[in-house]
């Protein structure tokens, strides 16, 4: 049993928890609206055993000025996946972001990621050996 988190017209910090879990995901502030089903295993989720999305590096890029009071920051994030057989895949993903501050760059990265995580993440179980990439 996996679990969405569904942000639909949520905040930038539910947007940014929008996804899959393995387990119920606690919401992020008392209020929340926002909807958690249970969904059954899919390839989508069942074969991927653990994934993680770590931020590796968030910098300041002056060269590209937006409006104020924001900056241009290129993020570096990896997805890593464990496969069924206990090896791990992984994936580094470069994006460039206009954010007020280094934290809400990271956060705008992350939810690009899981906007995109089933494709990542089938991309990624392609590599594993688990069939053609889901999406």
């Amino acid at each position: 049993m996996t679990y969405y988190f569904d942000a639909s017209d949520g905040c930038e910090r539910c947007e940014a928890m929008e996804g899959y879990y393995d387990e119920e995901p606690t919401p992020p502030h008392p209020n929340c609206d926002c909807e958690i089903t249970e969904e059954e295993d899919d390839i989508d989720t069942a074969d991927v055993g653990d994934f993680t999305i770590e931020v590796d590096d968030v910098v300041r890029d002056d060269s590209e000025s937006p409006d104020p009071p924001q900056f241009h920051w290129d993020v570096t994030v990896t997805v890593t996946v464990e496969c069924p057989d206990g090896s791990t895949q992984e994936d580094t993903h470069d994006y460039g972001v206009d954010a007020v501050d280094e934290d809400e760059a990271a956060d705008v990265v992350v939810a690009a990621i899981l906007d995109n995580l089933d494709w990542i993440i089938g991309d990624l179980l392609t590599q594993c050996g688990e069939g053609p990439p889901v999406g």
